[in-house]
């Protein structure tokens, strides 16, 4: 059983990124009695028209805590039970393919990649400071919308909760320079 992760407002909530459709299945509903044959399950999503079937499929469109209301009903006994299921729709985060460094002080256009390790050993290395770093995004696809900006930053491995520098660039702008100081 899943368990809701966030919360909204009135209460636990599903966190979901907005791409991702949501699954409902209603089908092991029963009736007063404990029947399954006399129930029928209804799905009302804010702001939206009322789906009748026991496997609801869904996507949100909006962000921010938005609900399903469920309704069994028991067509025998004419009475009906409801049940907001809330969700916190997020904003979900873009996929890349790569990420490429580059050190252009070094005219070096060959970097360090997801899939490769280059270092570089070249004995000048240590005579630069602030050392020069670029880095390449490839091909970033947002499957909720499209890209407004990217926010790059860098931190040290054994303090990531301090972000050493942040750099904002337009959706389009697929690189970045640092400049990273020895001292830092």
């Amino acid at each position: 059983m899943l368990l809701p992760t966030d919360t909204c407002p009135e209460g636990p909530a599903y966190s979901i990124p907005r791409y991702q459709p949501i699954n409902i299945d209603s089908s092991k509903s029963v009736d007063v009695k404990g029947q399954r044959s006399n129930v029928k399950t209804m799905f009302k999503p804010q702001n939206d028209d009322v789906y009748t079937t026991t496997q609801f499929r869904y996507k949100f469109g909006e962000l921010g805590c938005q609900f399903v209301e469920m309704i069994v009903e028991d067509k025998e006994e004419l009475s009906a039970d409801k049940k907001k299921i809330w969700f916190k729709v997020k904003n979900g985060l873009p996929k890349l393919n790569t990420i490429y460094l580059s050190f252009p002080q070094y005219s070096n256009d060959v970097g360090i990649g997801f899939f490769q390790y280059n270092p570089i050993k070249d004995p000048n290395f240590e005579q630069f400071d602030p050392l020069v770093i670029r880095v390449n995004i490839d091909s970033p696809v947002d499957l909720d919308g499209s890209i407004s900006y990217i926010a790059w930053y860098y931190y040290k491995p054994e303090d990531p909760d301090r972000l050493l520098d942040i750099k904002v660039t337009p959706g389009g702008s697929n690189s970045v320079n640092f400049a990273l100081s020895r001292e830092a």
